[in-house]
C-alpha cells in the first residue's frame, strides 16, 4: 500500500501446498499490488517440516523436483486459464466475462488432478515472476526452465563463475535465451572503515555462536547426520561428512561446505562459527557466502 514501485518475492513450496491454492493466492496477490508479485519456488529439504505434513515422511531429493515438475505444469495452466480478452466487464450489460474464453484445465497426472479453470481473473502479469534457488544438477535444470531470477551462494570467485556458466547453458539447452535469467549472488557483508575493524567485528561476531546449536543445524544441513561425535578442535576432513549424493536435504548446500572443508580443513568450530556468521575471511578479504546455519 505505501509504494507501486517496489516488487514482492514471496516462498511458497511445491512439496506442502497444493497448486490450486498457490496459483490463487499469486493471482490475488498480483492484483493487489498492480502486478508486483514474485514466488520464489522451494521444494522445501528439512525432514522436520516433512514431519507436520501427514505420514509419508521426507521426500528423496528426486521425488521433490519430480513433483515440482508437475505442479509447475498445473500452476501456469490455470494461470492461463483465463484468456487476457476474458474480462469484459460490461456493466450496462450485465456481463462481466465471456465463458468460452474461461477454460477448464482438466489435468490428471501421477501427483495432482486439477479441472480448474482458475476461479479469478487473469492477474496483470498473466503469472508472477518465477524465481528460484536450485543449485544441485536437478536444481540447476528446474531453475533453467522456470526461473526469471536465480538466487545462488557461493564461497568462491571460482564456483560462481561455474555456476553461472552452467546455469547460462542450461538456459539456452531449454530454448531460453540467456538473458532472460537473472543470476543474483547473496551476499552478507561486514561493513567498517577499514578490514581490520570488519575482521574484529566478524570475530565478535563468530564468538557469539553457541556450538551446540550450530552442530544441530548442520546436521539438519545434512538430512538429519549425527555430528555428536566430532571433536570441536581437530580438522575436519571431507570423510568426517556424509556423500552429498546420499543427502536428501540442500544437497548443493551440502556441496558448498564440504569444498570449504576440502580446501582450508577448518575445525568443526571454526567452520561453525564461519556458517554461524554467513561470512569468513578468506586471503585477506572478507568472502561471503548464505550458508548461516542460524
Amino acid at each position: 500500500m505505501s509504494t507501486n514501485r517496489i516488487g514482492l518475492i514471496a516462498t511458497a513450496s511445491t512439496t506442502y501446498t497444493e497448486p490450486f491454492n498457490l496459483a490463487r493466492q499469486f493471482a490475488s496477490l498480483d492484483h493487489m499490488s498492480n502486478g508486483r508479485i514474485g514466488w520464489n519456488i522451494v521444494t522445501s529439504w528439512l525432514a522436520t517440516a516433512a514431519d507436520n505434513y501427514g505420514d509419508a515422511g521426507q521426500l528423496s531429493h528426486a521425488e521433490r523436483y519430480a513433483r515440482g515438475e508437475e505442479y509447475m505444469a498445473v500452476v501456469k495452466a490455470l494461470w492461463d486459464s483465463w484468456a487476457e480478452d476474458a474480462v469484459i466487464d460490461d456493466r450496462a450489460g450485465g456481463l462481466y466475462a465471456r465463458g468460452d474464453r474461461i477454460r477448464p484445465i482438466n489435468h490428471k497426472g501421477t501427483h495432482y488432478q486439477v479441472k480448474g479453470p482458475l476461479n479469478l481473473p487473469r492477474c496483470p502479469q498473466g503469472r508472477p515472476v518465477l524465481v528460484q534457488a536450485g543449485s544441485s544438477d536437478t536444481g540447476r535444470r528446474f531453475a533453467a526452465r522456470y526461473g526469471e531470477a536465480v538466487f545462488t551462494a557461493h564461497m568462491e570467485k571460482a564456483t560462481a563463475q561455474a555456476f553461472y556458466a552452467d546455469l547460462k547453458s542450461l538456459v539456452m539447452a531449454e530454448g531460453r535465451k540467456p538473458d532472460q535469467v537473472l543470476i543474483l549472488p547473496g551476499l552478507s557483508p561486514t561493513i567498517a572503515s577499514t578490514e581490520a575493524d570488519a575482521q574484529r567485528l566478524m570475530r565478535e561476531v563468530n564468538e557469539l555462536a553457541d556450538v551446540e546449536v550450530g552442530r544441530k543445524r548442520l546436521s539438519g544441513r545434512f538430512g538429519g547426520y549425527d555430528f555428536s561425535h566430532l571433536p570441536l578442535d581437530r580438522p575436519l576432513v571431507a570423510e568426517d561428512f556424509p556423500d552429498p549424493g546420499s543427502v536428501e536435504a540442500a544437497r548443493s548446500r551440502t556441496e558448498v561446505i564440504l569444498g570449504l572443508v576440502r580446501r582450508e580443513r577448518p575445525t568443526l568450530r571454526q567452520l561453525l562459527a564461519s556458517l554461524a556468521g554467513c561470512t569468513r575471511p578468506f586471503h585477506g578479504r572478507w568472502d561471503s557466502g548464505t550458508d548461516c546455519l542460524t
